[in-house]
């Protein structure tokens, strides 16, 4: 499914309905590219964890939205999510992103942890894993 309502291209796998974390997934990613950071902010627990793999580790909420509206969101061309997956109390994302101004794709993959396996739980750890470049 492709979706340009917001002036950038997202497109995610037709299968992202299956299961309410796989959605809230789906948005969350959404939403971000589109600069709301409204469903983060709910998504996660007040004591997540973030670690990008080879850069830093961040650990709070306050601090995750910081890092988060430090990067330059307006900056992305377009996401494509490759898959999205979801059981129990874990979750995954994976595809890739381009940015306006640099040929090379930001390819990454994101696990998630949550709280419970209850589809209205908040996501406690984030693992990110980001590589640049074409494949």
């Amino acid at each position: 499914m492709s979706n340009s309502e917001l002036g950038i291209t997202f497109i995610y796998p037709n299968n992202c309905g299956n299961s309410p974390k796989t959605v809230k997934l789906k948005e969350l990613y959404q939403s971000l590219i589109a600069g709301n950071l409204d469903l983060l902010i709910e998504s996660v627990d007040d004591e997540v964890l973030w670690t990008l793999i080879g850069d830093s580790q961040i650990k709070g909420k306050q601090n995750l939205i910081d890092k988060v509206e430090s990067y330059s969101l307006e900056q992305i061309d377009s996401l494509v999510i490759k898959s999205i997956i979801t059981h129990g109390k874990l979750g995954s994302v994976s595809g890739k992103f381009t940015l306006k101004e640099d040929t090379r794709d930001v390819h990454f993959s994101t696990t998630f942890l949550f709280s419970s396996v209850s589809s209205k739980s908040k996501i406690i750890e984030i693992d990110t894993y980001i590589i640049r470049g074409s494949v």
